[in-house]
């Protein structure tokens, strides 16, 4: 069995990441596949995972909002010339489905299996009607959440598989805090330095809370704690500023990341109205930058954090995916019909606190209170609030970065998921 990806896609952002980590471990099950892509960033990483046919296309035109029929037609007449009879074709960006109806009897006669990964939010019209018309043509469907799959509601073959991230198996976390990756990990597999670090810093100080409790208990004494945010005292007076204590770090400014493109639905200016209203000393870091299609929107955003956060926003534009969750203490996702949601998975494996609406896919990755914290959709005083749990509770952010690493989906056991959904789907054609 070969898979051929079909994308889109220049640059590498969350879905591409997602397709190259998939790309990893399919290879890992002895798997062959190819790539059709535009030229540039996706095509070189590709090459770099080591896929074995990377076919990038050269577009007509350098700018990236060039005209996508245009594109399509360009790309889908690579592809007609490398797919091969028996191949399983995985299409990996919705608009390539409007001409999916043309070329599907080319395919069928190849015996070619055509997949959907439905990794995309649809709300215009326009969108819409090109996901239920190009799906018709579509063998099997796999969706990143089941919020995502609900856009497909009758389609035969849907399901959903939430993305994995970093090594195939979680590492375990000692008593005194350390990482045991003897039993659970390969012996060949590093833990991410960063990773590793965050962890051990969390599960010391979710430990040295958990001595301070038993000593202030065996002295008939009630531990103290900071009240919480959510719970403001009584009375007319103004709540008192909380102090930022991050897990296992002196007293700093708590550091609030949202990362990835800057487009409308990611409600930028939303979490910076909420970091204005935090209580604790907290800086705003935004990494990440404009799509190429949403006009001067990013400078719009980026000037609106200078003004209203001042030396509390911190831009530092697009960045390596490595550096991505450096140093930051929280992850906040905007989007309230957020697909799913890779760096919030991401966050998780590298013990950063994650904060997400308590609606769209990112909430499907977040038990509230032990994995991470929900907080009301597009209500910037709710955001504050919940953002605020972190600074004023260490041992609960320490719990939650430990458990919500433990949870974390792994790329060796969602690759065989994921080749096992395509190999049913293309038998029961």
């Amino acid at each position: 069995m070969r898979v051929v990806f079909l994308s889109a896609a220049r640059q590498v952002w969350g879905a591409e990441v997602s397709l190259l980590t998939l790309s990893r471990g399919l290879a890992d099950a002895g798997v062959t596949q190819a790539i059709v892509c535009p030229e540039g960033e996706l095509a070189t990483s590709a090459t770099a995972a080591g896929i074995e046919g990377v076919h990038p296309v050269t577009p007509r035109s350098e700018a990236v909002d060039q005209g996508r029929m245009r594109e399509s037609l360009r790309l889908w007449q690579r592809c007609l010339q490398v797919v091969r009879p028996g191949d399983t074709l995985v299409i990996f960006s919705y608009y390539l489905l409007a001409l999916l109806p043309a070329v599907r009897p080319v395919l069928r006669r190849r015996g070619v299996h055509v997949a959907l990964d439905l990794h995309d939010d649809f709300t215009s019209p326009k969108a819409r009607a090109v996901l239920r018309a190009g799906s018709t043509a579509v063998d099997t469907v796999i969706a990143c959440s089941r919020f995502t799959a609900a856009q497909l509601p009758h389609h035969p073959r849907i399901s959903s598989l939430h993305r994995p991230v970093g090594l195939s198996t979680p590492p375990e976390v000692r008593a005194d805090g350390s990482l045991d990756t003897t039993s659970s990990l390969d012996a060949s597999a590093e833990l991410d330095p960063v990773a590793r670090a965050r962890v051990e810093r969390s599960a010391r100080a979710h430990a040295a809370t958990r001595q301070r409790a038993r000593a202030t208990d065996a002295a008939g004494r009630q531990p103290t704690t900071a009240r919480s945010p959510a719970s403001p005292p009584r009375g007319p007076a103004a709540p008192a500023p909380i102090s930022a204590r991050v897990p296992g770090d002196r007293e700093r400014p708590l550091r609030v990341g949202v990362i990835g493109r800057i487009t409308p639905e990611k409600r930028h200016e939303l979490i910076i109205d909420a970091l204005s209203q935090v209580r604790c000393p907290a800086q705003l870091v935004v990494r990440g930058g404009g799509d190429g299609f949403s006009g001067d929107l990013a400078s719009r955003v980026l000037a609106h954090g200078a003004q209203v956060l001042g030396d509390r926003f911190v831009d530092e534009g697009r960045v390596e995916q490595e550096s991505a969750l450096a140093d930051l203490d929280v992850l906040v996702v905007g989007n309230p019909r957020e697909p799913m949601g890779r760096t919030v998975l991401e966050a998780q494996d590298r013990g950063v606190v994650v904060v997400v609406p308590d609606s769209g896919g990112s909430q499907e990755l977040v038990r509230h209170r032990e994995t991470g914290l929900v907080y009301a959709h597009d209500d910037a005083a709710d955001l504050a609030r919940t953002i605020e749990i972190v600074a004023a509770d260490p041992r609960l952010a320490a719990q939650m970065a430990v458990a919500a690493r433990r949870a974390v989906p792994r790329p060796g056991p969602y690759a065989r998921e994921y080749l096992s959904r395509l190999v049913v789907g293309a038998r029961s054609r």
